[in-house]
């Protein structure tokens, strides 16, 4: 599975697969991107940073076909809000835990999304890329959820 950390000013990549149980990390690549690909963490430029995509793997010798788990910056992302539920399913931003077990039957969770434009941006660069979604989460959730991913979990893993 593929990390992908789209940040203004570069793009990161992160190739990673089960290794002796454990997820490793087998290779890394990164690139420049123009000043104006990402703005106030969404993508703008949607060709660009595919090409820029395209290129990092190529240079990573990458293995073909890899899904990818993207990482939205954090200033594209919103915490909506905190909810308790027993197992809240979703379409690409998960819902986390963030606490123990709580007495009313549910977990404590928290709700981080982001608007609409900012994930079609980011479905837009993975359909040029050629690099298909795995999920989308916020860049400082996305290593985590890479790591599950290697290890052979669902993209809605809990």
């Amino acid at each position: 599975v593929l990390g992908i950390d789209l940040q203004p000013g570069e793009v990161r990549i992160a190739e990673v697969a089960l290794r002796g149980g454990r997820p490793t990390l087998l290779k890394t690549g990164s690139a420049p991107l123009p000043d104006t690909a990402i703005h106030m963490g969404v993508v703008a430029e949607p060709g660009t940073v595919a090409q820029t995509i395209r290129g990092i793997l190529e240079t990573m010798g990458a293995k073909p076909g890899l899904r990818a788990v993207y990482g939205v910056p954090a200033e594209a992302c919103v915490l909506a809000g905190f909810l308790r539920s027993p197992g809240a399913q979703h379409n690409y931003l998960k819902l986390h835990r963030i606490g123990r077990q709580v007495d009313e039957g549910g977990t404590p969770v928290a709700v981080v999304g982001a608007e609409e434009h900012v994930i079609a941006a980011i479905r837009a660069t993975a359909d040029m890329a050629g690099v298909p979604i795995a999920a989308i989460e916020p860049a400082s959730w996305a290593l985590l959820r890479t790591s599950a991913l290697a290890m052979g979990a669902s993209a809605a893993f809990h």
